[in-house]
């Protein structure tokens, strides 16, 4: 069978995966492992609000909007203004009070964390909790401070779902008190199926694409569900050391090639990062929402399927941050994690500057827009 050759969206599963011989992780002690990050939090949140009034969430302007909507269904929410493209969060727009829960995030696994643990030292009435999703095992994440963290394995592991829920302090944490979501199963399925289209077999991927989206909808309704019995045997046996540091060295490589060779419609939204810290992946910032569309539909027509973190604006739950919002339209993320070799790499630096090339395609001026210097 010929193999075919693709990029991003969804992980596929191998057996292969799980290697005997391999060195570890350490991950905090104690800890609960639940369906998604959505549910450790909501959990969270029910847990220490019982019998109190609802409780406000001070989330980031920048965020996940579908997740946000998710507590909202348990907590007022309150935007801070946080955006990747700044060092640390603008904590003059963070005005919790005693009591509160505040929402910090390590935006595509770049941050050192220092920021928040001195404001967290000035604010130990306020409950911090941190996400650490784009990079579960950095600096920040092992030596945490805060009262509560989380991360969700399913972004940067081949799993089905999972994500795991633990307290710097060892603070009381809540069990997952859920069943087990069957949109696991579904997305379990769909990552074999995908394992057997990549390797040529005669699998449509309408097929899988299907059971990733049913199953994406089903774990979004575990509000409090616990991880798969399959997540639960295999996640501490996966090479994760292994691919933190192919996934460092992909971003840099793809990164590397890039410099000097895409013009000013389109940048990095990084270039380097701290010690001890490990970018998700390859973030791109495009000069208007019509240049992010069109670099996105070039990429999907060659098999690379990038992503947009995050969407907002589009008539569901908005930050209503102009900044926040600018950002969302123009952001977009090139997949180059450990499941790509260099010469994926390489083919994906190629076809990103081929669409940059003088000539090659007309692009549109981006649009004066008053609030872009505030990005």
């Amino acid at each position: 069978m010929k193999s075919r050759w693709e990029t991003g969206s969804e992980f596929d599963w191998s057996e292969n995966l799980l290697k005997p011989e391999v060195a570890l992780a350490v991950w905090p002690k104690p800890l609960e492992l639940f369906a998604s990050g959505r549910a450790a939090v909501l959990s969270l949140l029910r847990l220490l609000s019982q019998g109190a009034p609802r409780p406000r969430l001070h989330v980031p302007s920048f965020f996940c909007m579908e997740v946000a909507t998710c507590f909202k269904a348990v907590a007022d929410i309150v935007w801070y203004r946080d955006l990747p493209t700044e060092p640390v969060p603008d904590f003059a727009s963070l005005q919790a009070r005693p009591g509160e829960w505040v929402l910090a995030v390590n935006f595509f696994g770049l941050r050192t964390g220092s920021a928040w643990q001195d404001w967290c030292q000035r604010h130990d009435d306020v409950r911090l909790i941190e996400d650490h999703t784009h990079d579960p095992l950095s600096d920040w994440a092992m030596q945490s401070t805060a009262p509560y963290a989380f991360a969700s394995l399913r972004k940067t592991l081949p799993l089905p779902d999972g994500a795991i829920l633990w307290s710097p302090r060892q603070l009381p944490l809540p069990p997952p008190l859920g069943p087990v979501s069957l949109g696991a199963y579904y997305k379990l399925s769909a990552m074999i199926l995908k394992r057997a289209y990549l390797q040529g077999a005669g699998i449509a991927k309408e097929d899988f694409r299907t059971l990733q989206v049913q199953g994406e909808e089903m774990l979004g309704q575990a509000d409090d569900g616990a991880a798969s019995d399959f997540t639960r045997a295999v996640w501490r046996h996966l090479p994760v050391l292994e691919f933190r540091s192919r996934r460092q060295a992909n971003v840099q490589l793809l990164l590397a090639s890039l410099a000097g060779r895409i013009n000013s419609f389109c940048q990095p939204l990084f270039s380097s990062w701290s010690r001890g810290a490990a970018p998700f992946q390859a973030i791109l910032l495009c000069a208007s929402p019509e240049i992010r569309e069109q670099l996105r539909q070039h990429l999907i027509q060659h098999h690379v399927y990038a992503a947009v973190h995050w969407r907002q604006g589009d008539g569901g739950l908005c930050s209503e941050d102009p900044a926040a919002l600018d950002l969302s339209r123009r952001i977009l993320t090139v997949p180059a994690d450990h499941r790509y070799s260099s010469e994926d790499v390489a083919r994906v630096a190629q076809l990103l500057t081929a669409f940059f090339s003088p000539g090659a395609r007309p692009l549109p001026s981006p649009a004066p827009d008053p609030d872009r210097g505030l990005v």
